[in-house]
């Protein structure tokens, strides 16, 4: 046996010829045991219960350099594999596997695979060797079962800066499923895992007096005497924690910080927690941080980025305590109002039910929602729910998604709305414990067809003490949004008026735009109606003589446009003022004079109502009115903020309803009648509280509320459902 064998595999007793071909040990310097490996094999699965493949855990020790490893050699005893393209992200594991389909169903997870054609692990000891895409030797490993592993639990490393030849620096897995891939290793040196303790907040830019400051968690169930444990800081020198006995109990938090009396006082927390360390500065454009044990064992690290946090005083907050520090997707600014949670739990913490919406696309026919598992257990079907305001409630069955899984989920809409439309995206789920991320508002924009919405009257010369305006009238069976709208007038100049009040005009309903508020001085009775926009302006540039007036989408294609003249009118009368000029039917040219003729009305206009002269079929024939609850989801939780909804129902027409409104949970049992055969014209409102007919607080989750109307003359029986959302306490 030579003497590179007698050093590097004592235990085998086997020739260095069964274990290497010549040619590649002499390509490999003779010093090469004391080099220094950039990768690490870190955890061997040499005897895997069947199903489950072998498998070899890589890990990078570098906490700012990502490897590629294209071409790198894993040589196992005689053979060797080359690996496809690899790239091991700074700090990050990868797993070599056979199978790596079956291996990631066994053994779930986010780590990296990668599938090549790896050796056989042989059980009665093998050597592995690492090298390089130039040859040069990365590390080795000559494990024996004496070394550890055995049936269905993996060999650990201990330390990753210690030399993989030494069994010393090895141990059967310590975790409960048998083995870590893609995560720290269950055991160590010191007899203290990694992530027994971990860095758990951190203050790097606090606003004086309060000093920096880096809080601690015990996640184990035992009392760690941390006393002589140290802390780095960026490239300083290592600072101890005092000596003397230092027990930190079970889920326990404890604060490392420069001055101890005066963070006491400023946070007004108990002294007694809070160790004094000489930490270095924590630099607020990033730095590393580092927790070592007695041994000199890494049990936690980080490094933070400045960018992090928005403003100076806010810290930041590990999301998950069994997941990497050095994971910058595993931290997240502070969101609690007090901008920290000192020696309280995180505010972004990871909860064991917490699905969130991350993204919302939109079409002019789908709604699809991007949900993500951010909680530690398997979520359920809930429901998701997209409010679109003024129109129906729409909701589907979101499937049960694993931790750290996502779906994408598809709502089909039914073509019931022109222009654009505010939606609310809502995740109902009772067993949520983080409602914050549950919402996203999103639009959904569908250009208005021309002719679909149209000119229908215009006020060129109004009463003293009135305005100029023009009443649109929307003939089709779609409601349509105009709060993405402009409107021109004007002839040899035109003048732009954009719309962003949010009004939904009813099929067969009216809407009108005027100069200013001054319009009520003239017309008291428009007061209270719901269907006018006013632009704040003393004119909307109408001349006398003629005018442009065109309508078009936010695109700035046109939807309807009338240059009327003054000889359009048909009045004998020559002074016009206050005289508008009416559409005769909606379904002829717009600019046809012999479809315009000046109001017969006794007020001398009608904005709003029906023409007094034209060929318009009677309004909401189809039977359709709306109806919202606002807002919508609410929280009755006693806050003080959105703690009541309110059902708006607007019918558009002149004619009085009963009306009658139930309620109904997801079991379609009646927990709810908020109206029973009141009575309302053109509109009402109904406030609902959250509670049943019997008082109590209604569970979250998502309710179904039928709203019946119904007149005697003529007579008539609308219906409508729609739903509500009652959302949990906000955390």
């Amino acid at each position: 046996m030579c003497d590179i064998c007698t050093r590097m595999f004592p235990p085998l007793g086997r020739l260095c010829v069964l274990l290497l071909p010549v040619a590649t040990l002499g390509s490999f310097p003779l010093h090469f045991l004391h080099a220094q490996h950039r990768v690490a094999i870190n955890e061997i699965m040499y005897a895997p219960v069947s199903p489950e493949p072998e498998w070899i855990e890589l890990f990078n020790p570098d906490s700012s350099l990502r490897l590629d490893m294209t071409g790198w050699r894993l040589q196992v005893g005689s053979k060797t594999v080359t690996l496809p393209k690899s790239l091991l992200a700074a700090g990050r594991f990868v797993v070599l596997t056979k199978d790596s389909a079956k291996l990631r169903q066994l053994r779930p997870g986010a780590y990296a695979l990668v599938q090549l054609a790896l050796p056989t692990l042989r059980n009665t000891g093998d050597a592995i060797v690492f090298t390089d895409s130039t040859s040069v030797l990365n590390d080795s490993v000559p494990y024996q079962p004496a070394w550890g592993g055995k049936s269905g639990h993996s060999l650990e490393r201990i330390d990753a800066s210690k030399p993989g030849w030494d069994k010393t620096n090895w141990s059967t897995s310590s975790s409960s499923t048998g083995a870590t891939p893609g995560a720290p290793n269950g055991v160590n040196s010191s007899g203290v895992p990694p992530l027994a303790m971990v860095i758990n907040e951190v203050m790097f830019a606090p606003i004086k007096p309060e000093p920096e400051w880096i809080e601690i968690l015990n996640t184990t169930k035992d009392t760690l005497d941390i006393g002589g444990w140290q802390i780095l800081v960026g490239h300083d020198s290592p600072k101890s924690i005092p000596v003397s006995s230092l027990l930190v109990p079970p889920d326990s938090l404890m604060i490392l910080t420069v001055s101890d009396s005066v963070l006491a006082e400023a946070s007004g927390v108990s002294r007694s927690r809070i160790i004094p360390v000489p930490l270095g500065s924590l630099s607020n454009s990033g730095s590393q941080i580092a927790l070592q044990d007695l041994r000199g064992n890494t049990i936690d690290s980080m490094s933070y980025d400045g960018s992090w946090i928005p403003n100076n005083g806010i810290s930041i907050e590990r999301i998950d305590p069994i997941r990497p520090g050095y994971d910058a997707s595993n931290w997240k600014a502070c969101e609690d109002a007090s901008r920290s949670t000192i020696l309280r739990p995180n505010s972004v913490r990871i909860l064991p039910h917490d699905l969130a919406v991350v993204n919302v696309e939109t079409t002019d026919s789908t709604i699809t929602a991007t949900i993500i598992n951010v909680g530690r257990d398997s979520a359920r079907a809930s429901p998701l729910v997209v409010i679109r305001e003024g129109l129906d409630t729409l909701a589907v069955i979101v499937k049960r998604i694993p931790p750290r899984d996502s779906i994408r989920s598809s709502i089909p809409m039914s073509p019931s709305f022109f222009g654009m439309i505010d939606a609310l995206v809502f995740l109902a789920d009772p067993l949520d414990e983080r409602h914050t991320n549950d919402t996203i508002r999103t639009t959904v924009s569908i250009d208005i067809p021309a002719d679909s919405l149209i000119i229908n009257e215009i006020m060129v010369e109004p009463l003293p003490g009135s305005c100029e305006w023009i009443e649109l009238y929307n003939p089709s069976s779609r409601s349509i949004a105009i709060n993405s709208l402009t409107l021109e007038t004007g002839q040899a100049v035109l003048h732009s008026f954009n719309v962003s009040d949010t009004l939904l005009i009813l099929p067969r309903s009216f809407a009108l735009l005027a100069a200013d508020s001054i319009l009520f001085a003239a017309n008291p009775a428009l007061r209270n109606s719901t269907g006018i926009v006013l632009f704040g302006t003393t004119t909307l540039q109408l001349s006398n003589d003629s005018s442009n007036s065109i309508l078009r989408n936010a695109d700035m294609t046109i939807i309807d446009s009338v240059n009327y003249h003054s000889s359009w009118h048909t009045t004998p009368q020559t002074d016009r003022t206050g005289i508008s000029l009416e559409r005769v039917a909606w379904n002829k040219a717009s600019n046809d004079p012999r479809n315009w003729k000046s109001s017969s009305d006794p007020s001398g206009a009608t904005p709003l109502a029906m023409n007094s002269t034209g060929r318009f079929a009677d309004t909401n024939r189809s039977g359709i009115f709306a109806a919202s609850f606002s807002p919508n989801p609410f929280s009755p939780d006693g806050d003080g903020f959105e703690d009541e909804s309110t059902l708006t129902i607007e019918s558009g027409e002149d004619l009085s309803y009963a009306i009658r409104v139930r309620l109904y949970d997801t079991h379609g049992r009646i927990v709810r009648t908020l109206a029973d055969a009141g009575t309302f014209f053109r509109g009402s409102e109904v406030l609902f509280d959250g509670k049943n007919d019997r008082g109590q607080m209604l569970a979250p989750g998502l309710y179904t509320a039928l709203i019946e109307l119904s007149s005697q003359n003529p007579i008539r029986l609308l219906s409508k459902v729609i739903g509500v959302a009652i959302a949990g306490k906000r955390k």
